[in-house]
């Protein structure tokens, strides 16, 4: 049977609702989340510039100009987790500093995180803003960052008590057969039920998608690691003291899936480890 790759994987997520051509799923999917109707105008270009792309693996999610003149990012993830959450602020800041230099008129500037296995006590949706730390102040109501979590929409939708028009998040994490389910009668989710079932069997996206989860779960060991030691400057394998075994075994294999599909230097550049180590574990693979 094989894996169904839904909406929450990001190669699939970009593609169908990332489609230019037709932003009506995106548009739906915003007005539920911000409450009013939204409509997308323009999609942003995300590419990170040469010397940014060490500080993530080249683009964020989506970036998006809505036509009441807003800026959403809209990122996929898979837990409700703090390092995660200050990671897409960052990167957010930084592509909004870049691309909207001239855009002095801009409404709002919105953060979305989509999380996919928020917990019991994550809410449904949160909606938060940024303080000054020393006084607790708000910093700007015109910056807000708002986390959806898909499961609590998944749990209420199979309960009969959400808002019928939440079946389109609910759509961002539905099985091959609840895309079925709601498609029917609905000629928008059809439309994204047929795209990510052709997506389903283009080996280019299975390999996108395979090559994706093996930087997800780089990136998360780096992160666990970086978390415990309380470094950010990236890691050395076998070398930097305290690093558990198991933990330079988890990374070797992961080094090395991630060389059926990259050449040494890119895996450096993700990874931050040193390009010697990468060659000695390509050697003995």
């Amino acid at each position: 049977m094989g894996t169904f790759y839904n909406l929450k994987y990001d190669a699939v997520f970009k593609k169908v609702v990332g489609n230019e051509e037709d932003t009506r799923f995106i548009n739906k999917i915003l007005s539920n989340i911000l409450e009013r109707k939204i409509e997308v105008i323009e999609f942003i270009r995300t590419e990170l510039p040469k010397e940014y792309k060490n500080q993530k693996n080249n683009i964020l999610d989506l970036l998006v100009k809505t036509k009441d003149n807003k800026i959403i990012d809209i990122e996929v993830n898979s837990n409700y987790d703090q390092i995660i959450r200050e990671r897409n602020l960052i990167y957010y800041c930084t592509i909004y500093g870049m691309y909207t230099r001239n855009e002095y008129m801009v409404s709002e500037k919105i953060l979305i995180d989509l999380v996919y296995n928020g917990g019991k006590n994550t809410p449904k949706k949160d909606i938060g803003y940024i303080i000054y730390e020393k006084t607790g102040k708000l910093f700007s109501r015109r910056f807000k960052i708002i986390t959806v979590n898909i499961r609590k929409y998944k749990e209420e939708w199979e309960r009969n008590i959400s808002k019928r028009n939440d079946k389109y998040i609910v759509a961002l994490d539905a099985s091959k057969e609840e895309l079925e389910e709601l498609s029917k009668k609905d000629e928008i989710i059809k439309e994204v039920k047929e795209k990510v079932f052709r997506y389903n069997e283009d080996g280019t996206i299975t390999r996108m998608i395979s090559i994706e989860e093996e930087n997800k779960l780089m990136q998360e060991a780096r992160e666990r690691i970086a978390k415990e030691k309380g470094e950010r400057r990236g890691i050395s394998i076998g070398k930097k003291e305290g690093i558990k075994e198991g933990e330079v075994k988890g990374i070797h294999k992961i080094i090395k899936s991630l060389l059926k599909y990259m050449e040494v230097e890119e895996i450096h550049k993700i990874t931050n480890v040193p390009i010697e180590e990468i060659e000695e574990i390509k050697k003995n693979k």
